[in-house]
């Protein structure tokens, strides 16, 4: 081969090298924010009405760099069902919030008392999906369950809700992945009043979302509501 064609050939493996580049490195290397970030990109209190105010916010620093201590495939139902602590599943960040219908009683029982939101951040594609999947697996499996109620809060209360599944579906929000989960809880501090749980977990990317409004009725999250959440973190990179 002459000096010329090599030059020639190196060019043209280089050029078509810069151009797979962007790509091969982005599925290698997916872009990873920080807790504080995706903190930023969580939902407003505003964003689901004027009566709606911030409860609490937890969110991890920095990006981490630790191995899974657990797994939603063996962590009992109701850690996976009403998490208000940040997880240990093998993320690189995190961040979640809860917030709070201030005024529901009016409109009850078609109202919202509550909405916990979460996102976390996987660092490779395929570890957000086995938490996913792992996910809906347990979701699936968790029939009858109890959990602790948000202590100390008003809205529906404190005390024990024992949860039962009534439906899970999977679909699609927008072009993502992700499955509902329709509940039927029992407070312990209210005989005889009933909330129902709804849940929306997606998988985007590196990241898994978690939606859950607990009302007076059986409405599912709204897919406006989780691909905006989807988007604003979206933005971040």
């Amino acid at each position: 081969m002459s000096l010329r064609t090599r030059i020639v050939a190196s060019a043209a493996l280089a050029t078509a090298s810069f151009l797979l580049a962007p790509s091969a490195l982005a599925a290698s290397h997916p872009v990873q924010v920080s807790g504080t970030k995706l903190k930023s990109a969580l939902l407003p209190a505003s964003s689901l009405g004027s009566d709606w105010e911030w409860d609490y916010t937890l969110w991890s620093k920095g990006i981490w760099h630790s191995k899974a201590t657990e797994h939603a495939a063996t962590m009992k139902c109701s850690k996976l069902e009403l998490s208000t602590v940040l997880l240990h599943v093998g993320e690189s960040a995190t961040a979640v919030s809860v917030n709070d219908n201030t005024n529901p009683w009016p409109y009850y029982p078609n109202v919202q008392f509550f909405t916990y939101q979460a996102v976390y951040q996987f660092p490779s594609t395929k570890a957000a999906r086995t938490f996913f999947n792992q996910a809906k697996a347990k979701y699936a499996a968790c029939k009858d369950f109890k959990v602790n109620a948000l202590p100390g809060d008003p809205i529906p209360g404190g005390g024990v809700m024992e949860t039962v599944n009534q439906t899970i579906t999977h679909n699609k929000v927008g072009p993502y992945q992700a499955f509902q989960v329709g509940q039927l809880a029992d407070l312990s501090d209210s005989p005889g009043f009933t909330v129902d749980p709804n849940t929306t977990v997606a998988l985007a990317g590196t990241d898994v979302f978690i939606i859950e409004s607990v009302g007076g009725t059986n409405d599912s999250v709204p897919a406006s509501m989780m691909l905006k959440l989807i988007n604003r973190v979206k933005k971040l990179r």
